[in-house]
């Protein structure tokens, strides 16, 4: 081999040797953060804790301030594995799901024939929504994973109401589903849910009567609607009006004055925003491919949530770096810089880049959403153009 040869060959694994180290430190970083912090993570571990030592999962006081188990009870069976842990080893575990959980969403990636690169490229750039949903410790990115695998094969019905039930966690999520509404209605997948619901509530029903608070299952599902609806109260209006929810329904109820204990302004415009933008996608997403098309349904199952907090854009990495790659895979500038855009809108404008007094402003018109909106527009056109 020549010395002009070996000295290519050094130069061209010199960046990807540098992108090594930095995934391995952002690794790193990524489950100190996890296992130290999960604030939300912490919520989950002490309602199972508290429910197998005879106190409801869904009590709650003022003082909580929000911080309340909001899931619905047929989910309970999902955190009881939890009961056994620590808090620590909980965390531990906890953080290797989510780490997990975006490895798998990167490798999807890469199946649908997005290039390493960019993908790789698109994952750093998300590098604080990451890190984000790390110091809340969320559900939100193991329902991405449950979401991807579920689209990796549309015919069994197993999978699909697997990420149907891991998504009614956040019951205004299964709009990501409008678009398999035919799949929905079979009889099949209708019975499979139903018997999964039966079966999970066997089980709260049993562990309730042994080990919990004794509620019934009427009890237990009242005081999971009480514990549900009081999140706007407890947190107040600068946390639910202000820029933190990055979703379109804060966006728009910041310019009504309405009661944060009225819950039903909150769920009127987020039935709206889904009929408009259920109805634009249902339309654009014809020409697509399934997978194109379900990244689009994932991320504006974000913008139409009535709490759209920071970590719930990891749903809309997918189509983040799916719009890149067919941008630049047809070589148009204009819809490179409509994604790339798109995606800085999302991941990179945010306070603990550019600082609050910058920042504030353009989150209180949800310029996240805005940024999902252009990654939605560049993959379309790509499409189109292409």
């Amino acid at each position: 081999m020549s010395t002009t040869t070996l000295g290519k060959n050094r130069r061209e694994l010199l960046p990807d040797c540098l992108t090594c180290v930095l995934l391995l430190v952002a690794t790193v970083r990524f489950f100190q953060i996890a296992i130290y912090h999960g604030h939300d993570f912490e919520v989950y571990w002490k309602a199972i804790h508290a429910w197998i030592s005879g106190v409801s999962p869904y009590h709650y006081t003022p003082e909580m301030a929000g911080f309340v188990f909001k899931y619905p009870p047929w989910l309970l069976p999902l955190f009881l594995p939890f009961s056994m842990a620590s808090l620590y080893t909980a965390r531990v575990f906890w953080a290797f799901i989510q780490f997990f959980s975006i490895a798998y969403a990167f490798f999807w990636l890469i199946k649908e024939g997005v290039a390493k690169r960019i993908a790789i490229l698109v994952l750093l750039l998300y590098w604080w929504i990451w890190i984000g949903h790390a110091y809340s410790g969320q559900i939100t990115v193991f329902c991405l994973m449950v979401g991807l695998w579920s689209e990796r094969n549309t015919k069994s019905s197993a999978r699909f109401g697997t990420a149907l039930v891991i998504f009614s966690s956040k019951i205004f999520s299964l709009f990501t589903f409008l678009g398999r509404w035919k799949e929905i209605l079979q009889r099949r997948f209708i019975m499979g849910v139903l018997g999964f619901v039966v079966i999970a509530n066997t089980i709260v029903f049993w562990v309730d009567q042994k080990w919990g608070a004794n509620e019934g299952i009427f009890g237990i599902y009242m005081s999971w609607i009480k514990a549900a609806s009081s999140g706007n109260a407890e947190l107040g209006s600068e946390v639910v009006r202000g820029q933190m929810n990055h979703g379109f329904v804060a966006g728009i109820l910041r310019w009504i004055p309405t009661s944060l204990t009225n819950i039903y302004y909150d769920i009127g415009v987020s039935l709206v925003l889904m009929v408009l933008f259920g109805t634009i996608w249902m339309r654009a997403s014809r020409r697509l491919s399934g997978s194109e098309s379900f990244a689009g349904w994932l991320a504006f199952g974000v913008v139409v949530l009535p709490l759209a907090w920071s970590h719930s854009f990891v749903l809309t990495f997918p189509l983040s770096a799916l719009a890149l790659d067919r941008a630049i895979r047809i070589k148009e500038k204009k819809l490179i810089f409509t994604a790339l855009m798109g995606i800085i809108f999302i991941g990179i404008l945010v306070s603990q880049i550019f600082g609050n007094t910058l920042v504030r402003p353009i989150e209180l018109v949800n310029i996240k959403s805005w940024g999902v909106c252009l990654t939605a527009w560049a993959l379309y056109q790509s499409q189109n153009l292409g």
